[in-house]
């Protein structure tokens, strides 16, 4: 005797599809499957069940054989095609032996005579459950030892990924550190390790407190930015940190951090917003406001007029309000790596060449080549500028400089725009050799942002001198 108990808790789960053509013999026992599984499909005729199974894929089929349309085991031949391993309970007033050996070749699971015998019913059904539950069990031990075999090694391997992914990352059971590699001991430096692996510094005391960054990790949002400031070994850095919970095989609970450098990005992001800003408000201004007339050609005697500043006083003052919190020039190179402080230090010779560039233009020469030439030693300054934190805007825009120069058109530097040009070179180059002299050098500055302004100033200039500014055919303004 079948416990129903028993077999109601092995059916709970499962679906089953119920064919038969007399309603209230299909009625009747549709009522009966209800009670012991999860979900009942039922079927009129046998091309009707076999579509359903295509579309529900039940758990087990119970069938008639006579039926129109489409007969039992016509369904149930058609059924294994689809899935071998379906399990099908076929009913019939039929003890022919012929359709037991068609139903046998066909892969009738059960046979079951009508009218239906409950207790029968219920003995088939609790086998038919049974092995449908032994097969599940038997498909996910086989999962297991595969996922075993593979996994054997998944701990070694896992941290011979992590110490070749230049990404700094750090395996943290609690406060306590199990695991570090190579980027992220570079991030610690050599004076915090030794507390770090002892725990007497933590993850939380490494972030500083700044508007719009993560101050503490219990603030730390899947679905956020996660951003985070703080003072690297190599400086201050701004990085986007990402946490994932880490089952060991030791059954140790452990959360995996992983902080991506974003200094560059995040620094060109705000100053290039910034700059381009100001340059579209500039040329704004100037589209609206009436133009003072000017020669091209440059004017010697009393009546020489004074080239007008793109930026006022005001404006200049504007710029500088970006950088609210000082920071003077001894603080801030003591943050730099020695590789970047070597890099500023050969710029000399680059401020050499770029002075004598300038002494040496000849306007009878070829103008456009001379300041190409220009271009590349303000591309050479610039691209070390760029690798300087909270200097990647400044830098760009030198960048930005440089390549105008060496687009320039012979066109373009008529009229005296050269000359004109030259002056505005001339500025850059000694603002930036003042620049490196009182930030690096002297470090004599308590405001490394002091000349930012000026630089901005002669950079925005000198690309309007060259692209003067004008409106294109759909009367928008060319910024480059």
């Amino acid at each position: 005797m079948v416990d129903m108990g028993e077999l109601k808790k092995l059916c709970q789960d499962r679906s089953v599809l119920y064919v038969e053509d007399e309603a209230p013999v299909r009625d009747a026992l549709a009522k009966q499957l209800g009670r012991l599984f999860g979900q009942v499909y039922v079927a009129e005729n046998g091309q009707e069940g076999l579509r359903l199974f295509s579309q529900k894929r039940p758990d087990l089929v119970v069938s008639d054989i006579r039926m129109p349309v489409m007969d039992g085991l016509a369904m149930t031949q058609a059924i294994k095609a689809i899935d071998a391993a379906a399990f099908v309970i076929i009913t019939t007033a039929h003890s022919d032996e012929s359709y037991l050996l068609d139903a046998i070749d066909i892969g009738v699971d059960r046979y079951l005579l009508k009218p239906v015998d409950l207790d029968r019913l219920k003995e088939a059904l609790y086998v038919a459950a049974s092995t449908l539950r032994d097969r599940a069990m038997a498909r996910e031990l086989q999962q297991r030892k595969l996922q075993d075999r593979i996994n054997e090694n998944a701990e070694a391997a896992a941290e011979a990924v992590l110490r070749a992914v230049p990404i700094a990352t750090v395996l943290m059971a609690g406060e306590k550190p199990i695991f570090m590699n190579d980027a992220f001991v570079k991030l610690l430096g050599s004076d915090r390790l030794g507390a770090f692996t002892r725990a007497d510094l933590s993850l939380e005391d490494l972030l500083l407190a700044k508007s719009g960054y993560l101050c503490s990790l219990k603030a730390y949002d899947p679905r956020g930015e996660n951003k985070l400031y703080l003072k690297s070994a190599e400086g201050m850095r701004i990085f986007r940190l990402f946490i994932h919970e880490v089952a060991l095989q030791s059954g140790q609970s452990s959360r995996l951090y992983s902080l991506i450098d974003i200094t560059l990005s995040e620094y060109q992001k705000i100053k290039l917003e910034n700059y381009a800003q100001r340059l579209a408000d500039l040329l704004l201004r100037q589209r609206r406001e009436p133009q003072e007339p000017r020669t091209d050609a440059p004017q010697t005697g009393g009546d020489q007029k004074t080239h007008k500043p793109l930026l006022t006083l005001e404006e200049e003052a504007h710029l500088r309000k970006s950088h609210a919190i000082k920071t003077d020039a001894a603080t801030y190179v003591a943050e730099l790596g020695d590789e970047v402080r070597e890099l500023v230090d050969e710029l000399s010779e680059t401020e050499q060449e770029l002075a004598d560039r300038i002494a040496e233009y000849d306007a009878s020469g070829d103008r456009c080549a001379q300041f190409q030439a220009i271009g590349q030693h303000l591309a050479h300054y610039a691209g070390v500028i760029a690798q300087l934190f909270e200097f990647e805007g400044l830098g760009h825009a030198i960048g930005s400089l440089s390549a105008l120069l060496g687009e320039l058109q012979p066109h373009e530097l008529e009229g005296g725009k050269d000359q004109v040009l030259l002056r505005y070179l001339e500025n850059i180059r000694l603002d930036l050799g003042t620049w490196r002299e009182t930030l690096f050098i002297s470090q004599s500055t308590v405001d490394i942002h002091y000349l930012d302004s000026s630089l901005l100033s002669s950079a925005l200039q000198a690309q309007l001198e060259i692209r003067g500014g004008k409106e294109d055919e759909a009367g928008d303004l060319e910024l480059f």
